[in-house]
């Protein structure tokens, strides 16, 4: 047989379910990340978000609609995560968002600072019906919306170029831009 790294049997598995079903592809490629996505909070943040083996992770990578500010332990997130494909069977949510300081969005060397947050999807979200589409409809791609969360720094990191503070493998070492191109074009 032929010995593959574990990106490319991921990749491959995912354009197989691809090609049954065009949704189900997707959505196993969008929330199949969790695991991917959670490598960069804490290991004990991991440890908890997927002690339920029937955890799920879906989420925005898109920061335009999300504010996150300090708060006691941790960062505060309001707003709506757009697109979140898998949200009425996620458990978890990974959202991104602009920090603002004093009020305004927080730029270091012209650029904008972003942190990504993991937090409970029935405690803290609404989900809105805005997915209506013909095409891939089972995504079911709706918009999800949260005010006030507080999520404890071991559950943030920074984006969009985030480092795992312990995973190590071939995950770890393909850099994340290139494994989402992957797993999306794969679909």
């Amino acid at each position: 047989g032929e010995c593959l790294p574990e990106p490319q049997i991921y990749t491959r598995l995912l354009e197989a379910m691809a090609r049954i079903d065009a949704s189900t592809g997707w959505n196993l490629a969008i929330c199949s990340g969790g695991p991917l996505f959670a490598h960069f909070v804490s290991r004990e943040a991991y440890d908890e978000v997927f002690a339920d083996p029937r955890a799920v992770v879906c989420g925005t990578l898109n920061p335009m609609t999300t504010q996150v500010t300090r708060c006691d332990g941790g960062w505060r997130y309001s707003g709506r995560a757009t697109y979140a494909s898998g949200s009425a069977q996620a458990t978890w949510i990974n959202v991104a968002g602009l920090v603002l300081r004093d009020g305004s969005p927080h730029f270091v060397d012209g650029v904008p600072v972003i942190r990504t947050g993991l937090f409970p999807m029935a405690k803290h979200c609404r989900i809105l019906d805005t997915w209506n589409t013909t095409g891939m409809r089972g995504t079911g791609s709706n918009d999800c919306v949260f005010e006030d969360v507080c999520v404890p720094d071991a559950f943030t990191y920074e984006w969009p170029d985030p480092r795992s503070p312990w995973q190590r493998g071939p995950f770890a070492a393909i850099p994340l831009m290139t494994q989402l191109g992957g797993s999306l074009a794969s679909v």
